[in-house]
Formats: structure tokens, sequence, C-alpha cells
């Protein structure tokens, strides 16, 4: 089973979805837990007051649970709702106002009759081999749709935990911050198209538990003159005191370039001869890639290119919703303060013989000059080495290191959650922060 949530702002609810290979939502729970209380048991407790509750245990909130025919349309006698949830069949919308309860699907350029297994409308593209109303080859249960268009999600989810340490005068506030990016890819028909997702989640036990917010953009990396906002670069000739707008084929170019995994698709799908020579690969050969020098000219620093904490990317292939596995493709070390995480730059290599005390006051003494982030690490190749990253963090690539030693942070920041996940993706046993004067052991959570 595929465990999916869906992020229901507007309720500050969270609804997490049960999916099969297909993506169909088999079963919905919301993210309250129901206690059952334990009663004591005279047979077993001689000292027991009837009707007295000893303890409690918790189950699942279900909201609804559906089976479905294999084309999609929902088996009677097999469903289950404590209440209304829009999406089911290949998680997609359901257009109940149209021909009944989840009869009809929406999948963006094409509308989707379950109790047929057919499109209302024609495929867009010329297929003289098969029905233009064909849906996924008459096959629901395996095939993925290899002509359809990618719904490309970036999604940047920050979530900050303000924590109270201490009481009366000696209290004080710390919000911890942690960026997770994800990008998901989602198959359909017709030319690609782009979507920007910042989220931000606040723990903040004080001020009423958790608030939500989020914001959603599409942007258009084919059209030249589109400017969405979502990135900045500095203006040339200017010192760096003024910015502008980047136009969105250079928000995508710094997508491609900061998404290791997001890249290796994308180049792999163009070389697909059904893709590289159709419209849709026409856009990235004679638009985006000939622009994206543009983007290399003027310069690739920029203060709010969103920074990759964790990536992660899913790829949801085909009408008939085919879901790949997602894989940690980059991960970081980060202060727990929050600021811009930066790709790893080599300083120097470590030569043999050299002390490592001295290693590690070279590496506090480049972090209280610059402000960056250091670490030291076992390249690829097996040399010692001493990097730096950015104010906030460092981020690797998979497979640029072999080991992490131990890193500095800027400031007194504890170790953030990103350094205890960075421990275990590289299966150490622990590693060392040096921050504010201290040197804290980072163990990876079991």
């Amino acid at each position: 089973m595929k465990i999916r949530c869906r992020e229901i702002f507007g309720k500050s609810q969270f609804f997490f979805e049960l999916s099969n290979h297909l993506g169909n939502v088999l079963v919905t729970v919301s993210d309250k837990k129901l206690a059952v209380p334990i009663f004591c048991d005279p047979t077993i407790d001689r000292n027991c007051v009837p009707n007295t509750i000893v303890g409690a245990y918790y189950k699942a909130d279900v909201i609804t649970a559906v089976d479905y025919y294999p084309f999609g349309m929902t088996m009677p006698g097999r469903k289950f709702t404590l209440g209304e949830y829009r999406y089911g069949f290949n998680g997609k919308e359901k257009l109940n106002e149209i021909s009944g309860e989840g009869n009809s699907y929406d999948y963006g350029a094409r509308v989707n009759d379950t109790r047929l297994g057919r499109w209302f409308a024609v495929d867009a593209k010329d297929k003289p081999w098969i029905s233009p109303y064909n849906f996924v080859s008459n096959s629901p249960t395996n095939r993925i749709d290899p002509d359809g268009k990618d719904d490309i999600h970036f999604y940047f989810i920050t979530t900050t935990t303000v924590k109270t340490y201490g009481i009366g005068v000696n209290a004080r506030t710390v919000s911890l911050r942690q960026t997770i990016a994800v990008v998901e890819i989602e198959k359909t028909n017709g030319p690609d198209k782009f979507y920007h997702h910042r989220s931000s989640i606040v723990i903040d036990p004080a001020f009423g538990g958790n608030s939500y917010s989020d914001k959603k953009t599409e942007f258009f990396p084919f059209d030249l003159d589109s400017r969405s906002g979502l990135t900045t670069t500095t203006m040339p000739f200017s010192l760096g005191l003024y910015e502008r707008d980047d136009r969105d084929v250079h928000t995508l170019s710094k997508y491609y370039d900061q998404f290791s995994a997001f890249k290796e698709y994308l180049d792999k799908r163009l070389k697909d001869p059904r893709v590289k020579w159709s419209e849709n690969g026409k856009n990235y050969k004679n638009i985006f890639f000939p622009n994206r020098a543009n983007f290399k000219f003027w310069g690739t620093v920029s203060s709010y290119s969103e920074t990759i904490a964790n990536c992660l990317m899913v790829v949801r292939m085909g009408v008939g919703l085919f879901l790949k596995g997602g894989s940690v493709t980059s991960f970081c070390v980060a202060s727990s303060e929050g600021g811009a995480v930066s790709q790893m730059q080599l300083v120097r290599i470590i030569k043999k013989g050299e002390k490592l005390d001295d290693i590690i006051n070279e590496g506090k003494a480049l972090t209280w000059t610059t402000g960056n982030e250091h670490a030291l690490v076992k390249l690829a190749n097996g040399e010692r080495a001493l990097v730096s990253g950015g104010p906030g963090g460092i981020s690797f690539q998979e497979g640029q290191i072999q080991k992490l030693f131990g890193h500095t942070h800027p400031t007194s920041a504890p170790p953030s959650s990103a350094d205890f996940e960075a421990t275990k993706l590289l299966g150490q046993t622990k590693q060392y922060v040096l921050h504010g004067g201290e040197t804290t052991v980072v163990k990876p959570i079991k």
C-alpha cells in the first residue's frame, strides 16, 4: 500500500490516503486518533472497582473506504463513508455533478467515464492505431500512457517548531525550522505544465497548536516573457544591491540544477523519440535549453531561490496511475535556525599527517570569518577534504561523499533534524556538530 498525505489547509486538517499501485484511493483516515477506554476487569484484578478506566488505546479515524471495478466505477455495497472526499480512482478528482457519485473523473485535459472505461473527448494527439476515446489501451490495471504530458509540481514545505525553554524571566523561545523539497510528476495529456507550491507549517503549542498556509503558482518556462517572481537573480553591474524577478525559464533552470533526480528523469525522457520529436520535446529543445544559457550568463546566485533540505521525487506515471517510489537524491546538514543552504564547495584537500585539532580550528575560523558552515568529509574518491556551504547548511549530492566526520554551525544553534537524517543516510554511527563553543555528538535516530 502507498500512503499519501493531502493537506486540507482550510480545515487545518490532514487526510491520509491509502492507495494501491494505481493511485486508487482505497481508504482515507483523518489526522485524529480515537481513544478507546480500557476498563478494569474483576476477573483479572481482585481490587478492581467496576467501570473504572485504567488505560486506553487508540484507533484510526476512518473517513472513507471504497473498492473499484478495473476502469474505476465504484463497486455497489463496497463503499463506506463518514464524510465527503473528492479524490478517488487514480487519485483524480470526482465530477459527481455530471453523472453521479464516482462515475466520472477530471484528468485535466479530459474527463473519464468510469462506467464505460472511455474518455468523453478525443485524444489531442492523432493515434491511427487506436480509438481516440480509448482509455489506457483497455488495460487499466497495469498500463501507463506513454504520450501524456507531465504535470510537474515543485513543493517547498517549511516546518517551524516553536519551543520555549525555562520559566519566568529566564524563559527563551527558539524556532526550529526545516525545509523539505519534493518534486511530484504526474502524467496526463498535452504539453508539460509546471507548478510551484510554498507551504508553511507552524507548530506552536503555546498559541493554539498548529497553523498552515499554502500558495500554489503555475509558471510558464516556455513563455520567454513570463516572470512569476518565484526566484530572483542579482542584476548585472549592481554590486549585488539590486535584484529582479527571473523569467520562468530561469526558474525552471534553477530547479533543473537543484533536483538531480528531476534532471535525470527529464534527460532520460527527452531521449525517447516519441517525446523528442513531439511538440512537447520541441519546447525543451527550441526554448528551454537555448535560453537556459542566458540564465548561466547572468549568474546563478539567487537570494530567493528555494533551498533543498531533503529531496524526494515521486513520479506518478500514466493515466492508469503507476507509483514509482521516491528516493532521497540529495541531503544536507543544516542549522536549526534556518538560512540559505548551498551546494558543497571544496575548500581544500587534507594532506596526510595533518593534525585533527588544526583542521578543526581552521574550520571554526573559516566559519567565523565567512558566516558559512564548514565540514570535514571523506570524498567519493577516498580523499579527506574541508568543504563549505551556506550560512544555513551544506547540501550534498548522492554519492558525493563517503563519510561526514563533522561540521560547524555559524551560530550557537543546536543540531537540526537534517543533521540527524544525514548521519542516518550515510550509515554512520555518529558525527560531530560544533556550535557556539560547544561540541555535540549526533547519532542517527532509530
